[in-house]
């Protein structure tokens, strides 16, 4: 697991980082953690973080506007603001952040943080797929969509395209049913990560900041935009 904190308060930082690793050690064997309390321009946003704790006012930079420039290239990255000044957890929603954490309000708010991420570890269940003999198992959260192609599933994700001996239909099954939608008779997508969708089409993240561009079949467009909807509401 990759996490980045972003914070002029190289104090607090180093502070942070123990705790922020003490707590994903219990559920990752392979933590790294990069700060940043200077040099804000040099970050590489391409890296592929799960989680970004960013400061908002840095010493000459915005923490809005880099975490904008993290979610360009890494959609799914879970970004989580850390601040002294409360009121501006409303200027940061336009980044759709993970969570907001007040420094006057440090210890509350860090255990509600550490319980939201206990509750998302708990729910990423775990799929196993298999191919003539070869088996692995994945996490279903990492699932971006599922294709058939001549009587052969690929499972496909962030950064690996699996083979799987079933039918799309007896995969789909085993899917969670508000997060998964089948947009055609040869693909299903997992709502998380689309993008945009027209009449016809659909755009998903699937490697940074590119897309891939798949077919909505006219027989599921209604389906998938009443399911997306739904999907929003979450």
């Amino acid at each position: 697991m990759k996490i980045l904190i972003v914070d002029d308060d190289i104090n607090f930082s180093k502070q942070f980082s123990i705790e922020i690793s003490n707590f994903f050690y219990t559920y990752e064997s392979d933590v790294s953690i990069s700060i940043f309390n200077t040099g804000f321009f040099d970050l590489n946003c391409k890296e592929q973080y799960h989680y970004a704790f960013i400061d908002i006012n840095l010493k000459g930079a915005n923490g809005i506007d880099i975490s904008n420039v993290l979610k360009e290239h890494n959609p799914t990255c879970n970004i989580v603001f850390i601040s002294a000044k409360s009121n501006l957890i409303h200027s940061s929603l336009t980044v759709q952040p993970f969570f907001f954490i007040r420094k006057t309000h440090y210890e509350h708010d860090l255990n509600i943080f550490f319980n939201l991420v206990k509750k998302s570890i708990v729910n990423k269940t775990m799929i196993q797929l298999a191919y003539k003999s070869k088996k692995v198992t994945i996490k279903i959260t990492d699932i971006t969509y599922i294709e058939s192609h001549q009587h052969i599933l690929y499972v496909h994700t962030l950064n690996y395209s699996y083979e799987d001996n079933r039918s799309l239909k007896e995969i789909s099954n085993l899917l969670p049913e508000k997060f998964f939608c089948q947009i055609h008779r040869s693909f299903f997508v997992n709502l998380y990560y689309v993008h945009s969708y027209s009449r016809g089409e659909i755009l998903l993240y699937t490697n940074g900041s590119e897309y891939t561009k798949l077919i909505i079949s006219r027989s599921f467009q209604k389906l998938f935009e009443n399911k997306y909807q739904e999907y929003l509401l979450l």
